[in-house]
């Protein structure tokens, strides 16, 4: 007779104080979270060179980096995934304004001002 194997729901990994369960769990985070602040650090820096406003790139990437330290931070030390979200969102959020701060008196277009206002809503 074979024993029973006890199948593990999705949910079951992350405990109820929000934190995750397994090692193997974190890296996959770590990495997302990589991925996300690059490509709202390159969607910035798109948006400052549509509009030839000033690059701003030592602000934006120390935004960058010492969002991604506090995210490994959560990640790595903590555990917490509440926590790693929280930290992206804020991280991404602060480079789109940033970059929304350096092109908002050179809007001219409507459709320029429409794609500002579509970056707008990404980061509120």
């Amino acid at each position: 007779m074979l024993p029973k194997l006890k199948l593990r729901k999705p949910h079951d990994l992350i405990r109820s104080s929000g934190t995750v369960e397994s090692r193997t769990r974190k890296r996959p985070a770590f990495c997302v979270s990589s991925i996300f602040v690059g490509a709202f650090l390159l969607y910035s820096q798109a948006l400052i060179c549509h509009f030839n406003a000033p690059r701003i790139l030592g602000l934006r990437g120390a935004i960058a980096v010492l969002g991604y330290a506090a995210i490994a931070v959560a990640v790595l030390g903590a555990g917490s995934l509440r926590y790693e979200l929280f930290l992206s969102d804020i991280t991404c959020g602060l480079l789109l304004v940033a970059a929304m701060v350096s092109i908002c008196f050179r809007l001219r277009a409507p459709v320029d001002k429409a794609l500002f206002a579509a970056s707008e809503g990404l980061s509120g």
